[in-house]
C-alpha cells in the first residue's frame, strides 16, 4: 500500500473473505476503500 501511495495510486483492498471471519482495522491498513460482501456475514444477496 505505502508503494502505491509514493507512485500516486488508489488502494482497494477486497476483504470479502476476511471481514465474516477476523478483526479488520481499516484505519491501520492505510488503505483507501475497503469492500466486502454483506452477504458473507448473513446479510442480503445482490
Amino acid at each position: 500500500i505505502e508503494r502505491a501511495h509514493q507512485v500516486g495510486a488508489v488502494v482497494v483492498v477486497d476483504g470479502t473473505q476476511s471481514v465474516p471471519h477476523m478483526a479488520v482495522n481499516v484505519s491501520s491498513m492505510d488503505a483507501d476503500f475497503f469492500a466486502f460482501s454483506a452477504h458473507k456475514m448473513l446479510g442480503p444477496m445482490g
